[in-house]
């Protein structure tokens, strides 16, 4: 995929921006949504998320703080990248992970390499195991130049 027009954010609608979506195109087959940085006491929580057709994009979003609309499909993801590299989740980020109800045959994707925070966490890891037939990390130690490819379909 190649994007070849720049995204420029100049004025948001202030009705879009409380329901987290900050742009979508006409097809309304791409959308970014912000976070919920209301309820969030941490900056990560209100990256941007984007949505390109039944692919995910995470940033560093855990999942509580994702927007209403992208929890109540959440069953129609096929492909994730992961936030925050799989850091540790707590019960309220569980919770919604679990609204995922059917095995995605695409992919999770990890972006970590080495370092000192323990991420990717095991026990997230094992959860998006039972939502995504593919689970991958992207590097490591020994592999820092591992890549995956995701199919958007």
């Amino acid at each position: 995929m190649i994007i070849r027009k720049k995204i420029c954010f100049v004025d948001f609608n202030t009705s879009q921006t409380n329901s987290g979506k900050v742009w979508e195109n006409k097809n309304k087959n791409v959308i970014i949504y912000q976070g919920n940085k209301w309820e969030a006491k941490d900056l990560n929580c209100s990256s941007l998320i984007l949505k390109i057709k039944d692919t995910v994009f995470a940033g560093d979003c855990l999942y509580q703080y994702w927007p209403d609309e992208l929890k109540k499909n959440i069953n129609d993801i096929q492909n994730l990248v992961v936030p925050h590299h799989a850091c540790e989740l707590d019960t309220s980020d569980e919770g919604v992970l679990n609204l995922k109800t059917n095995c995605s045959n695409g992919k999770a994707i990890i972006c970590s390499g080495y370092n000192t925070y323990s991420h990717p966490n095991n026990d997230h890891k094992n959860l998006l195991k039972q939502k995504f037939l593919f689970v991958e990390t992207t590097g490591g130690a020994a592999n820092s130049n591992k890549f995956e490819r995701i199919n958007i379909n």
